[in-house]
C-alpha cells in the first residue's frame, strides 16, 4: 500500500510542477510587461547545504539567508528595473515553507516562486523568458552536493544559461558576496 501511495504522489507532484510551469508560461506572456530576474533559493540566498547534515532537524522553513546575497538580489533588480522570480529545485511537498521562508523570513512578501523537479528543468522557464524578450538576468549556483563535501556543478545548464548571454551571476560570485 505504501508504494502505491508514493506512486500517486509523485504522479500528483508532477502534475503540479506542469501546472506551475504553465501557469508560468501563461503569466509571463499574457500578464507581465517587464523583465525577469531568475533567483536561486538553496545555496545562493539561502544557507541551505550546512543545515542538511543534520535531517533529524532539517527544515526548507528555517534556513538561514545569506543577507549580503539578498541585499545585492534586491538592489540589482531594482537598479535595473527587474521583477525578482524564485525559481528552485525542490521537492514540491516544500511549497508551503517556501512561501513561508521568502515571507517571513527573507522578507520577500509578494515575490513570485515556482518549483521544478531538477536543477535542469529551470531552463524551460529560463528559455521561455528569453524567447519571449523578458529575460534579464540570472543569478543561480548551479551547484549540488555541498553536503557531501565536493561541490559539483550542473555544466550543461551553466553553458545553456551562458550561450544566453545575459547577465548570469554564477557560483563564483555568489561565493564572493558570501564570504567576503
Amino acid at each position: 500500500m505504501e508504494k502505491v501511495i508514493n506512486f500517486l504522489k509523485l504522479k500528483l507532484y508532477r502534475f503540479l510542477y506542469l501546472v506551475d510551469f504553465l501557469y508560468f508560461s501563461f503569466w509571463i506572456i499574457k500578464k507581465s510587461s517587464g523583465r525577469v530576474f531568475f533567483v536561486d533559493l538553496d545555496n545562493t540566498l539561502a544557507n541551505t547545504w550546512p543545515e542538511r547534515l543534520n535531517l533529524e532537524t532539517f527544515s526548507w522553513q528555517y534556513l538561514p539567508v545569506h543577507q549580503e546575497v539578498l541585499n545585492f538580489v534586491k538592489n540589482y533588480a531594482k537598479e535595473n528595473n527587474l521583477q525578482i522570480i524564485v525559481l528552485s529545485a525542490r521537492p514540491y511537498s516544500a511549497k508551503k515553507s517556501t512561501r513561508y521562508w521568502l515571507s517571513e523570513i527573507a522578507e520577500m512578501k509578494n515575490t513570485s516562486f515556482f518549483l521544478t523537479p531538477d536543477a535542469k528543468s529551470k531552463f524551460k522557464f529560463i528559455w521561455l523568458a528569453k524567447r519571449i524578450g523578458r529575460l534579464g538576468a540570472i543569478i543561480d549556483d548551479c551547484s549540488h552536493s555541498h553536503e557531501f563535501g565536493t561541490v559539483l556543478f550542473y555544466d550543461s545548464l551553466i553553458d545553456k544559461i551562458r550561450a544566453l548571454k545575459i547577465d548570469f551571476f554564477d557560483y563564483q560570485f555568489i561565493s564572493k558576496l558570501q564570504n567576503p
